[in-house]
């Protein structure tokens, strides 16, 4: 007998250029369906025609997302940042002048009603792009909540679907926990509360959960990314080869994850305001990380592009090409330069020595395979403090770039250096519990998912 594919859609902005995001889903799948064949589908803004990657179908985002709400202020004078600022200015204005004007759903909602009624009224469709939205209307089950990317467009179009009988689940959600009041709080908490479950992935959220949404029972649990599987042992050797890595990358390698997204570039080194002032000594701290590694060390360095875009500056790769100009011995030091699935990132992580960390979901992807980490990051990043400080318990292997100092870190890199074997055995109980409990959480949502499959 053939297996059964289930069709999970997930309808949110996943970047597929950002290994991390699509790692959630790819977790969300592996906890959720450990023993099933599944297809995931999802919405991406760079995505001009539907395609397919592995056992992903991505599909434009704006077919349903509107992509000035999407746009965020950038710095510079290309055409590019000042469309992104201006959008990102007059979604300001709209919220001061008209702050409910969140509450009417997007435009690209009133096609997709149109063809989901011709769709429940069995009328062929006309056209390809039709075609795939049939397609697409007979997931299985629909899955939102993804790292950050449950906001109130998303909600409209959960609410949508639900109109035609639909079911829906969130999994691993942020929430909003900096909104204290408005139409985004009545919005959230008047949608989700037609959602067979709700699973936020940090105490943070939770507590919001909790005070401000009357209607809404969230249960914590771990980023679905803690589950995702990596890849096997013949792709990995494949990926070292193909990318001259195969006499270089051994088990004394310390791969390293840098980026640049607003928790560093904006709220990170409080001695400046000036962005451009802020990156450079960004890139300055790590540099100096680097060479107190290579000097007293003989280990080697790999940088792990965790995201390779969808915009240039979220390039990790560019990061690490201009640490790398201020580093004074590059002898033992390589930028992975490919694009890389996020399977093939989580096998060398678990394959390094030491991971140095400012890409979250990295670090997520370490406690699986228990390799040690150090983790770089904001003290505005509530990822930082919901899920590394206390969901696992790692607050010892955290350095803030509030007001960094170089010898801080290189001070904390020493420390977690000398007791690596040590670090590696303590971690391995609580690493552990927290795999399980993500497991468990896939097995409870499984068993939902199952009964509401049956009643369509």
């Amino acid at each position: 007998m053939q297996q059964k594919v289930f069709n999970i859609f997930v309808p949110e902005y996943v970047p597929v250029a950002n290994k991390g995001e699509l790692a959630i889903v790819l977790g969300m799948i592996d906890s959720i369906f450990p023993n099933e064949e599944v297809k995931v589908h999802i919405l991406d803004m760079n995505c001009k025609k539907v395609y397919s990657i592995d056992n992903v179908v991505v599909y434009p985002a704006q077919w349903f997302l509107p992509s000035w709400r999407y746009k965020e202020f950038k710095l510079g004078f290309s055409l590019e940042n000042i469309i992104a600022s201006i959008c990102s200015v007059f979604r300001k204005v709209l919220y001061i002048l008209f702050p409910n004007w969140i509450k009417k759903p997007q435009n690209n909602l009133k096609y997709i009603n149109k063809i989901l009624q011709k769709y429940k009224n069995k009328i062929i469709p006309k056209n390809y792009k039709e075609q795939y939205l049939y397609d697409l209307f007979q997931c299985d089950y629909i899955l939102a909540g993804h790292n950050g990317g449950l906001n109130v467009e998303v909600c409209h179009i959960l609410d949508l679907f639900y109109k035609y009988d639909f079911h829906f689940g969130v999994y691993g959600s942020s929430l909003k926990p900096r909104v204290k009041k408005g139409a985004l709080i009545e919005i959230f908490d008047n949608i989700l509360s037609k959602a067979d479950f709700v699973y936020v992935r940090n105490n943070i959220a939770l507590q919001w959960a909790n005070k401000y949404l009357n209607k809404v029972k969230a249960i914590l649990a771990p980023d679905p990314a803690f589950c995702m599987q990596e890849t096997d042992e013949k792709e990995m050797n494949e990926v070292l080869k193909e990318n001259k890595l195969d006499s270089f990358f051994d088990n004394n390698t310390i791969v390293m994850t840098v980026c640049e997204p607003a928790p560093i570039s904006r709220y990170s080194f409080l001695e400046t305001k000036d962005f451009i002032k802020k990156q450079t000594l960004h890139r300055q701290l790590l540099a100096s990380l680097i060479n107190h590694i290579t000097k007293n060390t003989d280990a080697k360095i790999l940088f792990l592009p965790h995201s390779i875009g969808p915009e240039k500056y979220l390039d990790d790769r560019l990061i690490a090409r201009h640490v790398m100009k201020l580093v004074e011995n590059t002898d033992r030091i390589r930028i992975l330069d490919a694009e890389i699935s996020p399977r093939v990132l989580k096998t060398f992580i678990k394959k390094s020595k030491l991971l140095i960390a400012e890409r979250i979901h990295s670090l997520i992807g370490s406690v699986k395979v228990n390799t040690p980490f150090l983790a770089i990051g904001s003290n505005w990043d509530s990822r930082i403090h919901g899920i590394v400080e206390e969901m696992l318990d790692a607050k010892d292997y955290v350095f803030l770039l509030d007001y960094p100092k170089s010898d801080d870190l290189c001070k904390l890199f020493d420390t977690i250096w000398k007791n690596l074997p040590n670090i590696k055995q303590n971690r391995i109980e609580k690493n552990n519990n927290i795999i399980l409990w993500a497991q468990k959480t896939g097995l409870e949502i499984n068993k939902i998912i199952e009964k509401n499959i049956n009643k369509k």
